[in-house]
């Protein structure tokens, strides 16, 4: 797992650690290539303190916290869910001048 978090950092390919395995080899990862850290991001807080430990260590905190004690894996979904959504959302976001907002509009705000 540390290999494959590896990988796609340097195939800037953004990964997901879900959980106390996957966040420790994720730590691994950054330990060998600390650039690796640019491409990881953490889907839920787990409650195992090692997963809270490693979390810190790496400075990345999770999208969710949901008190989920599913196992491995369960916060990926979500989380994917939640990435394309944000990709949407910078995709098809107008900028102001597209959106024809006037500057009375700013003013007033």
């Amino acid at each position: 797992m540390t290999g494959a978090f590896l990988g796609l950092a340097a195939a800037h390919v953004p990964a997901v650690a879900d959980g106390l395995i996957s966040v420790v080899a994720a730590l691994c990862a950054v330990r060998l290539c600390p650039a690796a850290r640019d491409a990881i991001f953490l889907s839920h807080a787990s409650k195992e303190p090692g997963y809270r430990r490693a979390a810190e260590e790496l400075g990345l905190a999770p999208f969710l916290q949901l008190g989920m004690r599913l196992g491995e894996g369960s916060g990926c979904p979500l989380a994917f869910f939640l990435c394309d959504c944000a990709c949407d959302v910078i995709a098809g976001m107008a900028t102001l001048e597209e959106a024809s907002v006037g500057e009375k509009y700013l003013d007033a705000m």
